[in-house]
């Protein structure tokens, strides 16, 4: 995902950000825990989508802050300064989410009459751990240790994105002009292949999630590269855009059903190129919807973006059911809304803090002791 700190940066795509961030907690959010007409609703069964805008958008922002890297130190330090930005949230989410797992395992094996454990799936130790040390290693977005998705479910893309990091530095700093941008079309025509051939694997998350992310990474870099150019998009394609994306996201649920083949291709190929375009657009037009991302609230949902995707998974398997269970809640629809709402502002407002406390200081830290 999906964390940039770039010296420029086009504040209307943080806001985008924010609440794509919110509508994949919102897509992981438990059926049980939902009315279902808002559970089933077609836009939010799709919304795990918004991972590879997450991506295209991180490769724009790369391409834009590290499009020449001169010898091997401008190499290492781009690495570095990423990986600092990156894994500070990942290791204290992972580790938070272990260490979830052994106390709900002991208070399974101790505690199994109280409600709030009825129902729980204790996931074996070993397997666990063999999650733990793929999501540390930044490896379960491929099959090198298993057919796992990590620990904490969304660190997949975190995976796949520092996956991406190396082959385009390693690209940037081999080659220049044509022959770069040549080998980035290599990579995603290589990966676009793959895909189909392998499309009964989609939507490619924990054993090939990084071949997902090449795509729509390096199309990323594409988007940098056009928005240099002197390409005129009218702003009114900017009220399009969302029409465009309400309908895309329709006929994926529908097709998911009636036509699963369809629905396949129209994700490898249609929705990095969706986003591609739409993030092009952004960058190119200042329109109504761009005024309204710019708008405070969205800008601090942007901010805290990488907190909440890395803190969602576990709030939203713990806090609803802790909440009805203790207050005894009937699950009626008005509860579970309101539970909803609740658990959303919880997420929030402790993303807020994570963002505040181990985004921030521990990536200053690291920047300051190591860089």
């Amino acid at each position: 995902m999906l964390l940039l700190n770039s010296k420029s940066r086009v504040t209307k795509l943080d806001g985008l950000r924010g609440v794509f961030s919110l509508m994949v907690m919102f897509f992981h959010y438990r059926e049980n825990m939902l009315p279902d007409m808002i559970y089933n609703n077609f836009f939010i069964r799709e919304s795990y989508l918004f991972v590879d805008f997450f991506f295209v958008l991180s490769g724009y922002v790369i391409a834009l802050n590290y499009n020449i890297m001169i010898g091997g130190d401008a190499l290492i330090k781009y690495l570095k300064k990423r990986f600092f930005r990156l894994y500070p949230l990942l290791l204290y989410t992972t580790l938070l989410f272990f260490s979830y797992y052994l106390v709900l395992k002991l208070m399974k094996i101790y505690f199994s009459d109280l409600s709030i454990f009825s129902g729980q799936d204790v996931i074996n130790l070993k397997d666990e751990c063999l999650y733990l040390i793929d999501t540390l290693f930044l490896t379960n977005s491929t099959p090198f240790l298993g057919s796992t998705m990590g620990v904490n479910i969304p660190t997949w893309s975190i995976s796949s994105e520092f996956i991406s990091y190396i082959m385009y530095g390693l690209i940037v700093f081999m080659f220049v002009g044509r022959a770069r941008n040549l080998f980035l079309i290599g990579t995603i025509i290589s990966a676009l292949l793959y895909s189909y051939y392998q499309a009964d694997l989609f939507p490619f998350n924990g054993d090939f999630g990084f071949v997902r992310g090449l795509i729509a990474f390096n199309l990323g870099y594409f988007v940098w590269y056009l928005a240099n150019k002197n390409i005129t998009i009218p702003n009114i394609m900017e009220i399009f855009i969302p029409v465009l994306l309400l309908i895309l996201f329709y006929y994926l649920n529908f097709y998911s059903v009636h036509q699963p083949e369809t629905r396949q291709l129209l994700g490898i190929f249609v929705v990095p190129l969706f986003f591609s375009f739409s993030i092009l657009s952004f960058i190119k037009t200042e329109g109504l919807v761009s005024k309204l991302l710019n708008l405070k609230i969205f800008q601090f949902l942007g901010d805290i973006s990488y907190s909440i995707y890395l803190n969602h998974y576990l709030i939203i398997l713990v806090f609803p059911k802790f909440i009805f269970s203790f207050f005894g809640l009937p699950q009626s629809s008005l509860n579970q809304v309101l539970v909803f709402i609740l658990t959303t502002l919880v997420v929030i407002g402790y993303s807020k803090f994570t963002y505040k406390y181990i985004e921030i200081q521990f990536t200053k830290y690291l920047k300051n002791k190591f860089l």
